[in-house]
């Protein structure tokens, strides 16, 4: 009986791979990116803006809290550019100078003065970065009672985020009167 026995090494000729094997892979790697590239581009624009969404969710929610936990008035508003307090214009886009919340003890919709006991403005968030997303409120304050629910008088308030692209979709973040403050996400 024969023994098989296997070689010990490959002749040159079987070594390597072919340029037909080679562009196969190339072309199967070229075809997945153009399904992938896109589909990423997307993913990131919607993590931007349910990012900005969740950062004024996060504020709205801090201030009704803040607001019962102190017993004292509280605001949520477009920040002026020297991030101390509400915007006194009619700054409806959020996204420019960012957003704050501020105790606002005397009901005149204007962030109190910073003390030691009551240090103002208890939060301010960063602008967004320009080309990721609008995020338009309300010009006034929204202002939470120390009951949580909004200002007497108050009706419903809403604040919409949208990306800065072609077809992007908004979410909205609506403040009941209540102070029931409900978002969206994508």
């Amino acid at each position: 009986m024969r023994k098989h026995t296997f070689p010990t090494h490959r002749p040159a000729a079987e070594l390597g791979f072919t340029m037909v094997e080679i562009m196969v892979a190339v072309a199967i790697v070229a075809v997945i990116a153009a399904y992938g590239v896109p589909n990423l581009s997307s993913f990131l624009n919607k993590v931007k803006v349910n990012a900005a969404s969740g950062a004024v969710s996060a504020a709205l929610q801090q201030g009704r809290s803040e607001a019962v936990k102190s017993n004292q008035g509280v605001l949520v508003c477009s920040a002026n550019t020297a991030l101390t307090g509400c915007a006194t214009t009619s700054i409806t886009n959020w996204a420019t100078n960012g957003w704050l919340v501020c105790y606002d003890l005397n009901a005149d919709n204007i962030c109190d003065a910073s003390t030691t006991a009551l240090p103002n403005p208890i939060l301010v968030s960063d602008p967004v970065p320009a080309g990721t997303a609008t995020v338009v409120g309300p010009a006034a304050p929204i202002r939470f009672q120390p009951t949580g629910a909004l200002a007497t008088g108050s009706a419903t308030q809403t604040v919409t985020v949208t990306g800065s692209w072609a077809g992007a979709t908004a979410l909205n973040i609506t403040v009941a009167a209540t102070g029931l403050i409900k978002g969206a996400r994508l």
